[in-house]
């Protein structure tokens, strides 16, 4: 789901859940695990970012087999 965030401002498992096909309920329970290894931050109420965005980077590469 990382790599469906927004890189540059905050995101909500809603838009998370719109890009990456990944069932919505499923979300914020995956961003908590994310918030609990400092790889993204909640921001607000129900607004996440990421912290790590070299850790963003390397993922978006990967999967695009680069």
């Amino acid at each position: 789901i990382i790599v469906h965030m927004d890189p540059f401002g905050p995101t909500t498992p809603k838009a998370i859940a719109k890009k990456s096909k990944v069932a919505q309920d499923t979300i914020p329970q995956q961003l908590k695990r994310l918030v609990q290894s400092k790889v993204v931050k909640k921001m607000g109420r129900g607004d996440y970012e990421i912290i790590d965005r070299n850790l963003l980077e390397y993922l978006r590469l990967a999967s695009n087999g680069g």
